[in-house]
C-alpha cells in the first residue's frame, strides 16, 4: 500500500540522518502484538517497522572511495543513457 511506502521510506530517511548524526541504526524483527500490547498501540495503527538506534562503538571501518556519476554512467547528445568505456 501507498501508507507502507511512505512509513518505510521516512524510516531510510531516519536512518540516514541518525547515521549522519554519528549514530547507528538497523530494522529490528519483532511480534506484533507483543509490541501492541507492550506499547499500547491501538488497532487501528499499523506497527510497520521497528528501528534500534545507538551510538555505535570506536569501531574503524575502511574508508571507499565514492564513485564519481562519470564512472558508472554517460550521457550522449541524441539523449540516451550508456555505460562510459
Amino acid at each position: 500500500t501507498e501508507a507502507l511506502r511512505s512509513a518505510c521510506l521516512a524510516a531510510m530517511l531516519l536512518m540516514l540522518a541518525a547515521l549522519e548524526s554519528g549514530y547507528a541504526s538497523c530494522p529490528i524483527g519483532f511480534d506484533q502484538e507483543k509490541a501492541r500490547q507492550t506499547l499500547q498501540i491501538d488497532t487501528r495503527y499499523e506497527i510497520v517497522m521497528m528501528i534500534a538506534i545507538g551510538q555505535p562503538k570506536n569501531v574503524r571501518r575502511a574508508q571507499r572511495r565514492r564513485m564519481q556519476l562519470q564512472d558508472f554512467i554517460g550521457f550522449n547528445l541524441s539523449h540516451q543513457f550508456s555505460k562510459p568505456q
